[in-house]
């Protein structure tokens, strides 16, 4: 299980389902947790997001200019979780830097460690097993005319090194459901000459082997 914890002052609620549905492409089950100062209508979009799906608000009042209570939330329940032992990887998605230490001890602890951030710090990078760049997904760049649809939308949904065959499929039909073929995925990501398969039948993995 991964526990999904989110700095609802520092992410926008709009990138939710691109959060949580890459963090699917890791894990299927997530536990998730949203963290932020709720007061007064403040990050109301992740309210209404936490009440539709279940999710756990953590109630954190903002302590003042330069205050980071948020963070100091946000870290004591990951190593409450830890501590627990249920979890067994983690997801901090957040543009603050103040997270690399949480990241390095819960990764010295043997969890696996995934980050999400517009504005991901390099020693981030370092210390996670993977990251999502949202930055990318914002604002891409642009791609040569001859890239083929297909791979247009993969670089949209994917920004791991890979990704299981299924794991893509659901993606592709959820945000580019017009760069799915009609047949086998599979075969037309064979066909075009652009992707690699590494492993096999229930470890199938896709990688993006050209470079435009």
């Amino acid at each position: 299980m991964i526990a999904v914890l989110i700095d609802a002052d520092n992410v926008s609620a709009k990138l939710a389902t691109t959060i949580l549905d890459w963090c699917r492409t890791k894990e299927p089950a997530l536990a998730v947790r949203i963290f932020g100062d709720f007061a007064s209508n403040k990050n109301s979009e992740w309210c209404n997001i936490a009440r539709h799906h279940g999710y756990a608000l953590v109630f954190q009042p903002n302590g003042g200019t330069g205050k980071n209570s948020t963070d100091i939330a946000l870290t004591i329940q990951a190593m409450d979780l830890l501590q627990d032992g249920v979890v067994t990887a983690f997801c901090l998605a957040s543009n603050d830097r103040d997270f690399v230490p949480l990241a390095t001890r819960l990764r010295l602890a043997g969890r696996k460690v995934f980050a999400v951030g517009a504005r991901l710090d390099d020693r981030m990078k370092l210390n996670c097993h993977d990251f999502l760049q949202i930055a990318a997904l914002a604002s891409p760049a642009p791609i040569p005319e001859d890239v083929p649809p297909l791979v247009m939308a993969y670089r949209q949904v994917v920004q791991a090194e890979s990704i299981p065959l299924a794991a893509l499929g659901q993606l592709l039909r959820k945000h580019a459901p017009q760069a799915v073929p009609s047949g086998k995925l599979r075969t037309a990501l064979r066909d075009s000459g652009w992707f690699a398969e590494v492993g096999s039948r229930n470890d199938l993995k896709i990688v993006l082997k050209r470079q435009a």
